[in-house]
């Protein structure tokens, strides 16, 4: 009874392969598979760090952009309002004549345009408000007569006076403005 239990294990079958290259077939499959994989996953890391890097730099330049619309944009406000407030010297008015402010507060200036002979056609006519803003904005009112003289910069009390502005400065100004006046 017990050499009936005992199996023979050459009668027994031995498992093999249904086909032998089936296991290496197999083992390429995935290896091609893993290496494919490591390369769609290599493409799509670069394709969505390139275009975090583009949207960055879109990001920056349309700051940029927005910006320089900003500053281009206020400096045209700026620049319409304080050419609305310039009125003509129809009376033809001299410098001692002319009025430093009008109105009973005093708060509106009145700022000649004169030339280098002391002789003005034009004046600007300039609120608090108009002060205001061009300090805020940086910005300087710069004065060059048609008649061919320097350019000036006109002195505006909310931001202290003006800083002196150098003669080469004055002239080159005067002549571009000439120039494009021209032109």
């Amino acid at each position: 009874m017990i050499g009936g239990m005992i199996v023979d294990p050459r009668t027994r079958e031995a498992p093999t392969a249904a086909a032998p290259g089936l296991s290496m077939l197999l083992l390429h499959l995935f290896a091609v598979a893993l290496a494919g994989c490591i390369l769609v996953g290599t493409a799509l890391y670069a394709y969505g760090a390139f275009t975090a890097e583009v949207s960055k730099y879109r990001r920056r330049m349309n700051a940029g952009a927005y910006n320089a619309q900003l500053y281009f944009d206020q400096r045209e406000a700026l620049l319409r309002s304080v050419a609305a407030s310039t009125v003509r010297n129809s009376r033809r008015l001299s410098m001692s004549q002319t009025p430093q402010t009008l109105g009973p507060s005093g708060q509106i200036r009145v700022a000649p345009l004169a030339d280098a002979g002391g002789v003005f056609e034009w004046a600007l006519i300039l609120t608090p408000r108009d002060r205001v803003n061009v300090a805020q904005l940086r910005a300087h009112i710069v004065y060059v007569p048609p008649s061919g003289g320097a350019a000036t910069r006109l002195a505006m009390p909310a931001d202290g006076g003006a800083a002196p502005m150098s003669a080469d400065t004055a002239r080159w100004l005067a002549q571009a403005l000439r120039c494009a006046a021209r032109g």
